[in-house]
């Protein structure tokens, strides 16, 4: 059995005694055996300490680290600190792995070492029983692919920063994630978003497969459709240090078109889910943020084709209550014209 590499297995775990053993044994029966599986406890109330502790005594690759209750970005951020594996994967404690994952990355390594690791992931529907396929990319996205074995580059992306975002379904070399200094940020819910995007613009090989590895948990991704509270304005420190993380790498010109789409599409798909009485205070920084001059450089025939580019006229022209009446007034001539396709005749 292949030994290398010694993988780290950096499981953050609040209040997951309900799925939590599932999890962890589709890590420790992975095909793969050299792992360690550093397991965050979050200052758990419920019974995921003892069950963590069981899995220790049976398992000397469990390292159980206790920190006070901070949320799953600060545990991430102290598992990146200890891991001695040359890997780091990071897994979600109501989630489960493909048990062949570990052992087909390491496949994948003896073409050479890499910075990233991607694949895709299934959905899983607790009520219905059923499993989902899930692509958290298309590999389309990735121009001129032809297999696993292929090294990609950030450049190699032609939808960069809307595409496979997701935390799990990523294995990072270790060393590459300290030289570059990458951690979670404080800005919930979007440390994920900005984690991915700036290890993505520094990595400089990565390597991907269309297979799925990850099963995603959909029990408890509720507060996703859910109004955001103050926690929205968050997203405007990402939309910043990804700024400044494009001007370091002299990014800027390569990619100003496809950031200043992110950029609008990000905060006017946001501001849909913004709390009512947050929805001035977040208009009128997204209207000035897009609006910061960057659009005057930007060539106007390569504008409108970027999408949704429509809504930028719209923005310009109203103010936050405007806005939200134009978005209501096309939700209901959508639904009014899905009504009369539906029941045509």
């Amino acid at each position: 059995m292949l030994k290398y590499p010694k993988i780290s297995v950096i499981i953050p775990v609040y209040n997951a005694e309900k799925f939590l053993s599932r999890c962890l044994d589709s890590v420790i029966n992975q095909t793969h055996e050299n792992l360690e599986i550093i397991c965050v406890n979050d200052e758990s109330t419920d019974g995921s300490l003892e069950i963590l502790q069981e899995y220790a005594a049976k398992d000397s690759r469990v390292i159980i680290e206790n920190q006070k209750n901070q949320g799953a970005p600060v545990a991430r951020n102290r598992g990146i600190e200890i891991a001695t594996g040359e890997y780091i994967h990071f897994v979600d404690a109501d989630d489960w792995l493909n048990l062949t994952l570990y052992s087909d990355f390491a496949s994948v390594l003896r073409g050479g070492m890499l910075d990233i690791f991607v694949f895709n992931a299934q959905l899983y529907f607790e009520q219905a029983e059923t499993i989902e396929p899930k692509y958290t990319f298309l590999i389309d996205v990735w121009d001129n692919w032809q297999d696993v074995n292929q090294v990609l580059t950030f450049d190699d992306c032609n939808n960069p920063f809307c595409s496979g975002l997701a935390i799990w379904n990523k294995i990072y070399r270790t060393d590459f994630l300290r030289i570059k200094k990458l951690k979670y940020l404080p800005y919930p819910p979007f440390e994920d978003f900005l984690f991915c995007l700036q290890a993505f613009m520094h990595a400089e090989t990565i390597k991907v497969t269309p297979e799925s590895y990850y099963i995603y948990n959909q029990t408890n991704v509720g507060s996703l459709t859910k109004n955001y509270n103050r926690n929205i304005f968050n997203i405007f420190n990402v939309i910043e240090d990804l700024q400044k993380t494009i001007d370091e790498l002299h990014m800027r010109n390569a990619f100003k078109y496809a950031f200043f789409q992110y950029k609008y599409e990000q905060l006017t798909a946001l501001f849909d889910k913004t709390a009512w009485k947050y929805k001035k205070d977040y208009y009128d920084r997204m209207k000035s943020l897009i609006f910061d001059g960057t659009l005057e450089t930007l060539n106007p025939a390569i504008c409108e084709k970027l999408k949704n580019f429509n809504l930028l006229s719209v923005i310009k022209s109203r103010d936050w209550f405007g806005y939200q009446m134009y978005l209501w007034l096309n939700f209901n001539l959508k639904m009014k014209d899905l009504k009369s396709h539906l029941f045509k005749g």
